[in-house]
């Protein structure tokens, strides 16, 4: 169990790689595998039209990934967002279409190589978000824009895609109105066994009106089971041993609005969740991936917007003892005057990559990765050569010292 963790700031690719004068570069990080590579994005003024760039970091040094060949020349839809043990990479690139517009297409890297996923058929945009070690891919194929048809989709390691199924709804009010059937899919995870984890969900405009945890072994959906009281969730990662992380809530349809928001470990996919404790002050939480020690980590907020897209003032490393730790400290001491940060993976050795959002919290910022330190040590500040790697030790101590403290 660590209690120290320094802070490795990752590079960017300097101002003159961008076309914009003026350009404040911008990176953040989704993934991380075993052996330290991380995948992520970064770009220059993002938000206002700007570029962007698929990228790995190896030892910390930032890296392009090739563009599929007939890709858009520059636009902000470029993000690699997983990477399995074999460096087999997944994510998405700008991908024109007519009426001078652009979409997006679902991408994997093998060897450095871009591979085209695709969509379903009549869909216009594909997204990956993950991939696992035989090359099985997650995601989601698109039509109509963000308010559009999203439907969840597996691909085989020949890159054959298939769809995911829905739930039926549950809700006996909105089964009254007529409204049978969930009507998009939000995967999250894909495990060694090929389960996918996420969510199924039924919107009504541009609000939800349910949803609810799922996994899928084929491509059917199956609920994840909910404790009395709770009537909303997702299922947000999974390890290769089958547990299951995400977030359930109590979600009032009328209002549109959560009285609660918790953290939740399934250790399988019949059982109850696990609800992960949050530190005294804190209301709402959600966990975002776990690792093959049961590692995991996640958020702790006072507002469960917050919670539920990890920008929080809390960002928590449950250990698989129970134990947990504030990961915030360290990033504050490593981005001054940065306060909104999110958390994004996990590997087997602890090591953990986010990014931050700046001060305002308005777009991301940069990339990190936590890293343990096993020995005792007070604040050390260092800066690495040319890469302009910057890592700091901040001591700290743990949340609680009981592990039935931190579980409720």
């Amino acid at each position: 169990m660590n209690s120290e963790f320094a802070v490795t700031v990752l590079p960017g690719l300097g101002p003159d790689a961008w076309h914009y004068s003026n350009s404040i570069e911008q990176s953040a990080a989704y993934g991380i595998n075993n052996n330290g590579v991380v995948v992520g994005s970064t770009g220059s003024n993002p938000r206002l039209s700007g570029e962007g760039e698929a990228v790995q970091w190896i030892d910390g040094a930032i890296e392009i990934l090739p563009r599929l060949p007939n890709a858009m020349p520059y636009g902000v839809n470029f993000a690699a967002t997983d990477v399995n043990e074999i460096g087999i990479i997944v994510g998405f690139t700008a991908f024109p279409i007519p009426a001078d517009q652009y979409a997006s297409h679902a991408v994997k890297w093998v060897g450095g190589v871009p591979t085209d996923l695709g969509t379903l058929p009549g869909h216009e945009s594909s997204y990956a978000v993950a991939v696992n070690n035989s090359g099985q891919v997650t995601g989601t194929s698109e039509f109509g824009g963000f308010f559009g048809t999203q439907t969840a989709v597996r691909w085989s390691a020949d890159g054959q895609i298939s769809p995911l199924g829905l739930l039926s709804t549950q809700d006996p009010s909105l089964v009254n109105q007529g409204l049978l059937q969930h009507d998009r899919g939000s995967p999250a995870g894909i495990n060694a066994s090929g389960r996918i984890v996420g969510a199924s969900e039924l919107f009504g405009g541009d609000l939800p009106r349910e949803t609810l945890p799922v996994y899928w072994d084929s491509n059917t959906a199956s609920p994840l089971p909910l404790p009395s009281g709770f009537n909303f969730g997702s299922a947000v990662g999974i390890n290769d041993d089958g547990n299951i992380v995400g977030f359930i809530a109590t979600y009032d349809l009328a209002s549109f609005s959560f009285s609660t928001y918790r953290a939740a470990l399934w250790h399988d996919a019949e059982s109850e969740p696990e609800l992960l404790a949050l530190p005294d002050g804190i209301e709402y939480g959600a966990a975002i991936a776990v690792n093959s020690l049961g590692q995991i980590i996640g958020a702790g907020a006072a507002d469960p917007d917050d919670a539920r897209y990890g920008f929080a003032s809390n960002l928590l490393l449950w250990n698989a003892d129970g134990s947990f730790v504030d990961l915030t400290p360290f990033l504050v001491a490593a981005f001054p005057g940065e306060n909104r940060f999110r958390l994004s993976d996990i590997n087997d050795q602890g090591q953990i990559t986010g990014y931050s959002l700046g001060a305002t919290g308005e777009r991301d910022g940069f990339a990190f990765v936590l890293t343990p330190v096993p020995e005792p040590a007070g604040v050390v500040l260092f800066i690495c050569g040319a890469t302009g790697l910057l890592a700091l030790r901040y001591r700290c101590s743990d949340s609680s010292r009981s592990p039935q403290a931190h579980r409720q």
